[in-house]
């Protein structure tokens, strides 16, 4: 008898189909996993960039403290951000050569 027109029995083809969807679960499953970490790297990274607004004089509080450090002080909130003190100090110098131009006119 030829083997070629033999009939292969069910279970046979079941195990070849099974293989087969399961490779291409596989590749699917990477595909859509590979497409939500470049979506949410976007959206954590370059749009959360995108979205923040100025800080103004009427948001913040501005101050140094003990060691010559700049602190911008949300008003909302309470949060802070602490600069070196290299930045505290040139930011604060300019801004009292700007005060004391100001009051000498």
């Amino acid at each position: 008898m030829n083997t070629k027109n033999k009939p292969q029995p069910v279970g046979e083809h079941l195990t070849v189909l099974a293989n087969k969807l399961g490779n291409i679960l596989v590749v699917a499953a990477a595909m859509v996993i590979g497409f939500l970490i470049g979506y949410y790297y976007w959206y954590m990274s370059v749009k959360t960039a995108i979205q923040k607004k100025p800080k103004t004089l009427s948001t913040i509080s501005i101050a140094l403290n003990e060691r010559e450090e700049l602190m911008i002080i949300d008003r909302a909130n309470g949060a802070y951000t602490i600069y070196q003190d290299s930045v505290g100090l040139a930011i604060f110098n300019i801004y009292a050569t700007k005060k004391y131009n100001q009051s000498v006119k």
